[in-house]
């Protein structure tokens, strides 16, 4: 048995702690193993290890791998790729044990995955491995049994793609796998008779095509079906009787039930694996929520000096990464899954302007296409640039490489924690979603550039821009309303100079009692004036009412202004 790491590289040795273990951000394979690497800024390598946990394994390479101080890292074996339905060998290194363990290619939707353990590595004179115990001989045996089992479940379920759609609702398989494969939501949930009857009906046209058939053209397809049944209907309810016929228009809600019921339909084949992807998932969008009300979202009222200078403080903890991908979000109004799934090939500096190209496989909306968004706050624009100089590229230069699956990006954890502490921190709701940064963003875009730039900038349609974003409060409405009556001031005086106006009153503070003359000013303070020591009578008699609730409140005592109220009477 040699589980001893007996690596002597300089890399190594300038690497490894006072118990011989090399922390996970330092593992790179290639420089343990003195391969060619070039300078840091560099993508070439050597081909033996062309990313830093990619290497051709053998049991001599094993041995010279040293433990891992913090958290377990994947070394992958070369030797095999995930194509065709197969999968990778993966070598996971830990504080004290190296173990096997095979990364199955993804059938559906399901996550890539770690199978069960092949065994703890180990070398010993016989032959004979126990179960939990392999060299890589063993391991790689084993391994290629799991992956032609694999490909052999794979096949069969693809057979079951050649069938219709008609043919897998009518013959009752698709409600027996809803009683058996879970839904995206991890929930069994059986579908009734009457989702099944609403599929027969409302996709005919689709029903005598393969399961593998699907195609994201066809979400636009279903839309313009439905339009069209609509239109027919109505020609011939017009025709039929022009005088009291009602024409009808399908809601884009009763669109997005429908859309909902066949996608969780292949969202089944796809986990099953009948279909290797369900390609209209994402789609939905196409179809609104009926219940979207305009200003329904949630906003924050943040000063983003104050935010950032929260975030990069060194005080402020936060997993790697989190603290620059809250920051994007809340500067671009981008969606999370845009700047963490994001590379940094998308991200350019030039004449002083920094970019962020959000291309459409990112794109929670797919359909709405790739967009490019400026980062325009200072302090974020340097913390990206500084981000650029330092990170490392994985195999597939994310812009926020995970430190635990190799070639893959970061998830939420990387700012979950820290949201907590951001909300705890400005006195936000206990349930404020980071998502309602989005919002937060997109609003201040509309009211200062308008919904056009709103949406261009967030990747929205102007629909969803102007229901999310168009928020028409009270305080906007006013001041809009002041702005009319300022800017056509003059004008009307000029015209109205030598007529009585019996709309306007009197109004001069002086005369007013004290107490309550500085009130009036408050009052009076950005509102309409026809003319010097003039207001609107409308306006007179909100400022009589007010104070006429402060008096009967007792918060007034004096005499003098009882008095005055007892004269507006």
């Amino acid at each position: 048995m040699s589980e001893l790491c007996t690596n002597t590289s300089k890399y190594y040795l300038d690497h490894k702690d006072v118990q011989g273990m090399i922390k996970n951000a330092d593992y790179d394979v290639g420089k343990l193993l003195e391969y060619k690497v070039e300078d840091e800024k560099s993508d070439t390598r050597d081909a033996r290890s062309p990313a830093p946990t990619k290497v051709m394994l053998t049991d001599n390479i094993i041995k010279k791998l040293p433990f891992c101080s913090d958290k377990p890292i994947d070394i992958v074996d070369t030797t095999f790729n995930a194509e065709n339905d197969g999968g990778r060998l993966l070598l996971r290194i830990g504080k004290k044990t190296r173990t096997f363990y095979p990364s199955i290619a993804k059938r559906g939707n399901e996550k890539r995955g770690n199978g069960k353990s092949l065994g703890r590595w180990i070398v010993k004179n016989s032959n004979y491995y126990k179960s939990n115990e392999a060299n890589l001989y063993t391991a790689k045996a084993r391994f290629l049994e799991i992956i032609k089992n694999h490909q052999y479940n794979v096949k069969i379920a693809r057979q079951d793609g050649d069938i219709t759609i008609r043919e897998y609702i009518e013959s009752g398989k698709y409600a027996q796998d809803r009683l058996t494969t879970s839904t995206l939501r991890n929930k069994i949930s059986p579908v009734s008779k009457k989702t099944i009857a609403s599929i027969l009906r409302q996709f005919e046209p689709w029903l005598d095509k393969a399961l593998g058939d699907v195609s994201k053209e066809w979400p636009a397809e279903f839309k313009k079906h439905w339009q069209e049944k609509y239109t027919e209907y109505n020609i011939e309810g017009r025709n039929a009787d022009p005088e009291t016929f009602k024409p009808k228009q399908i809601e884009v809600g009763t669109m997005r039930k429908y859309f909902g019921e066949i996608n969780a339909m292949f969202n089944i084949c796809e986990k099953i694996g009948y279909i290797h992807s369900n390609k209209i998932k994402s789609f939905a969008s196409l179809f609104p929520k009926k219940t979207v009300s305009r200003g329904a979202v949630q906003t924050y009222k943040l000063n983003y000096d104050g935010l950032m200078t929260y975030l990069f403080d060194d005080d402020t903890p936060s997993p790697p990464f989190g603290k620059l991908i809250i920051a994007i979000m809340a500067v671009t109004g981008a969606r999370n899954s845009e700047v963490y799934k994001n590379f940094i090939d998308n991200f350019n500096y030039n004449d002083g302007k920094l970019m962020m190209h959000i291309p459409a496989e990112i794109c929670k909306t797919k359909e709405a296409g790739s967009r490019t968004v400026e980062i325009k706050h200072e302090r974020v624009k340097a913390e990206v640039r500084k981000h650029l100089d330092e990170i490392p590229r994985n195999g597939k230069g994310h812009m926020f490489p995970s430190r635990v699956i190799m070639d893959h990006h970061v998830s939420d954890y990387a700012y979950r924690e820290l949201w907590k502490l951001v909300k705890a921190f400005f006195d936000l709701p206990a349930d404020g979603r980071m998502y309602s940064l989005r919002a937060t963003f997109g609003t201040h875009i509309a009211k200062q550039g308008g919904i056009d730039v709103a949406a261009d900038i967030l990747g929205d349609s102007l629909e969803i821009a102007n229901l999310h974003y168009n928020n028409i409060d009270l305080e906007r409405k006013s001041d809009a309303m002041d702005k009319v009556f300022n800017e056509t001031k003059d004008i009307v005086i000029a015209q109205n100079s030598l007529v009585p106006n019996f709309n306007t009153v009197y109004a001069a503070a002086e005369l007013l009692p004290e107490s309550i003359s500085k009130l009036f000013l408050m009052f009076k303070n950005g509102k309409a004036e026809p003319s010097e020591n003039h207001i609107l009578k409308s306006d007179w008699d909100k400022f009589v009412n007010l104070i006429k609730g402060q008096f009967e409140a007792e918060k007034i005592n004096d005499l003098e202004v009882e008095m005055w109220l007892s004269m507006q009477s």
